[in-house]
């Protein structure tokens, strides 16, 4: 007999609904068996989306190279376990390390699914206060760590994720991002093509900025390819303009005190008919001086046309950013005051 049970997918934050097709019973036989995994059309979120890693999980849940217990490795051979003798094992080899090399020794890492846990969360997070060690690891090591810095250097915690309002913003800059795979990590945008079209479809821009054409690129919005590790060089030159041209005031960055929550508030209500590139050459008022957005040598050879510049923006540092100008956040770290 088959009954149609309602879940949510546990692969990303955006906990799609899924409703899977379950046959068999608990102890019955061969038990229960996934035979379909379908996206839950009556979701109150997701309304029927569910990206291709999420459908097959049935096929993981059953495929024949998932661990269902401990393997020890005994003369060269992979040999099955119990998780008694697996806990007592590999915690005295833990104890070991700690007593010869101390507790910067252990490191753990995390997957995905540790974060759908409450239990696994909790005693993941005590076993390495326990041990003493700072080496904690998961997937947003790799991919939103730079979110989590800038949250923490910004608002005093990387918790504090600013979140755009897609439904309504006129303009959406992606910048190595690739939505259409993440589904937008931290954003937790279920349907990510979907709601980068409707951007476009009530005359707003997508722009996605990323050496690769990617599959968001490829499928919505318009791709600026810049050179592989030039991003703060064209995001340089996005600030010097929106200082010099559309007038924002970075004083509050410029003090000694961190940008606070209702300050970035403020100073992200742009306002005008959008930034241009143009004048990309010099910029008194940032940094307290005359420093050149490229060098010296970019003024010397009169390179100040502004589709020259831009073009150099998005190429990279031919002529060399003066990083050492722009203003430097400072003041107690993780706290605004």
């Amino acid at each position: 007999m088959t009954r149609s049970v309602r879940t949510f997918c546990r692969i990303c934050e955006v906990h799609c609904g899924l409703v899977v097709d379950v046959e068999g019973s608990p102890g019955v036989g061969e038990g229960e068996r996934v035979v379909k995994v379908r996206p839950d059309r009556d979701h109150p979120v997701t309304q029927g989306y569910c990206c291709v890693k999420g459908l097959g999980l049935g096929a993981l849940h059953h495929d024949d190279d998932r661990l269902e217990t401990p393997l020890k490795r005994v003369d060269g051979e992979l040999v099955p376990i119990s998780w008694e003798q697996a806990n007592r094992e590999i915690g005295a080899r833990v104890r070991a390390l700690v007593d010869e090399h101390g507790p910067r020794a252990v490191g753990m890492y995390q997957g995905n699914p540790t974060f759908f846990s409450l239990a696994g969360t909790l005693m993941s997070a005590g076993y390495v206060e326990a041990l003493g060690s700072p080496n904690v690891f998961a997937s947003h090591s790799i991919d939103v760590n730079t979110k989590f810095h800038v949250a923490t250097e910004m608002y005093g915690l990387s918790l504090v994720q600013p979140v755009p309002d897609l439904a309504h913003v006129e303009m959406f800059v992606c910048l190595g991002s690739n939505p259409l795979v993440s589904q937008m990590s931290v954003v937790q945008v279920a349907d990510a093509a979907g709601v980068l079209r409707r951007i476009e479809e009530r005359g707003g821009r997508v722009v996605v900025v990323d050496p690769r054409r990617t599959e968001t690129a490829r499928r919505v919005g318009e791709h600026v390819a810049i050179r592989p590790g030039t991003d703060a060089y064209l995001l340089a030159a996005m600030l010097h303009v929106v200082t010099r041209e559309v007038g924002v005031d970075l004083a509050p960055a410029r003090g000694q005190k961190k940008i606070c929550i209702d300050q970035a508030f403020e100073l992200s209500k742009l306002g005008g008919d959008g930034v241009k590139f143009s004048e990309l050459n010099r910029d008194p008022t940032v940094g307290g001086g005359e420093v050149p957005l490229f060098g010296d040598d970019a003024l010397e050879r009169g390179d100040t046309d502004p589709g020259a510049l831009e073009e150099r923006a998005l190429q990279g540092p031919q002529g060399g950013i003066q990083f050492e100008g722009l203003p430097q956040p400072a003041g107690p770290k993780g706290r605004c005051k």
